[in-house]
């Protein structure tokens, strides 16, 4: 088993377990500048609860649907293991690096601006078990749509229901869910993940056949063949409809000038377009070893270009709709931005492509996707000064 275990971890982390050394580092250095600092922020225990199982389920969803790991995984199937510790160990090790890589950063900035007590604390470790094993659950059982539904329904609910009743409640909540998702996992084949693997790996070959293609018609069928990446851009459309509403409701109509302009760079920051080039490798190694590299990536611009525009346009309908005031110069500012980080994203592709990835969830978490919505929201923020909106 420990052979077992070090063979998928080598995959995640690397040859030395480099991999865990980083996040580690920026969250002690994070925990202690904050602590010093002094900043305290009332925290409620339920947010703690809710924000450890939340972004530890969606990090480990992300693990299980990695196409790199996927491969690794068929590789791994064809030789001799045993049967029940096999899966075990491969959602162990996801969970692992979902926790010790990710989750980690996150607890470190929450736990340095609150004291929280140790039944508390023991809640959010469950939580964050009980996320990950139960995402692996919900990927065996996931044909069965209406159960993965009502228990995760079920789980999420009671956070908010039983959070005046103190810690224990929900670390039964947690532990049960828990004991339930491994007596699943445990009990499953390992060739329930391998059909995802073959069928991820199929999925590459399709994309992959017709690179010589139209480049607006690879990225489209890229697109297509990633379902995940349509989701992260319905999610941001979703947060370009809701963020005026939710600034409202939360009472901060005197700062609505000042998130006007912030929020563009929020609707704009959509990790898949991105990283469509770091997402490959074979890709980015062809288009660098092409002649004329351009015919790729201006195309490549464009897309990016159209797709912001898309983002910038529902967001300025919605705040319209919701608040008004949106003018020409607010339009304007829209398409100039959408230009500016279409060209700075072909650029970061280009010239600085995401290389040091394990898995998938390495490269959407990758410090670079905050690069152009940071400059984005300067630039807007600037517009906003100079023309004497922003207040």
């Amino acid at each position: 088993m420990k052979m077992l275990f070090n063979a998928f971890a080598k995959k995640v982390f690397g040859v030395k377990f480099e991999g865990l050394i980083k996040p580690v580092f920026i969250s002690v250095i994070m925990f202690a500048g904050l602590k010093g600092a002094g900043i305290n922020l009332n925290v409620a225990a339920f947010v703690l609860y809710l924000t450890a199982a939340v972004f530890s389920a969606g990090v480990m969803w992300k693990a299980l649907n990695s196409n790199d790991f996927s491969q690794s995984f068929s590789n791994m199937i064809m030789m001799p293991f045993p049967k029940k510790a096999f899966v075990f160990i491969y959602v162990s090790v996801l969970g692992f690096y979902t926790i010790c890589t990710k989750l980690i950063i996150v607890l470190a900035l929450i736990f340095s601006v609150h004291v929280f007590e140790v039944p508390q604390i023991i809640c959010c470790v469950l939580a964050a078990l009980c996320a990950v094993y139960m995402c692996a659950a919900f990927f065996v059982i996931r044909r069965a749509k209406i159960i993965v539904l009502l228990w995760a329904a079920a789980v999420l609910a009671s956070i908010f229901l039983l959070k005046d009743m103190g810690a224990y409640p929900m670390i039964a909540v947690f532990g049960s869910s828990l004991l339930i998702a491994l007596i699943i996992i445990v009990n499953t084949g390992a060739y329930v993940f391998y059909d995802t693997a073959v069928n991820n790996e199929s999925v590459r070959s399709v994309v992959k056949s017709r690179r010589h293609a139209l480049v607006w018609v690879y990225l489209f069928r890229y697109m297509l063949t990633h379902k995940n990446y349509i989701t992260n851009s319905l999610v941001m459309w979703a947060i370009a409809c809701i963020l005026p509403l939710y600034l409202k409701f939360i009472g901060m109509q005197n700062m609505l000038g000042a998130f006007l302009y912030m929020g563009f760079g929020i609707v704009l920051m959509n990790t898949p377009i991105a990283i469509l080039i770091s997402g490959d490798h074979d890709l980015e190694r062809s288009i660098k070893e092409m002649p004329g590299a351009a015919k790729f990536f201006i195309p490549y611009g464009l897309f990016v270009f159209a797709y912001n525009i898309i983002s910038v346009t529902i967001y300025l309908l919605s705040w319209q709709l919701q608040q008004g005031g949106i003018g020409i110069s607010h339009m304007v500012l829209g398409a100039l931005l959408a230009a500016v980080g279409a060209v700075l994203t072909m650029l970061l592709e280009y010239f600085a492509p995401v290389k040091d990835w394990k898995i998938e969830s390495d490269l959407w978490h990758a410090p670079r996707k905050y690069i152009v919505p940071a400059v984005l929201i300067l630039l807007a923020v600037a517009w906003g000064a100079l023309s004497g909106g922003l207040f």
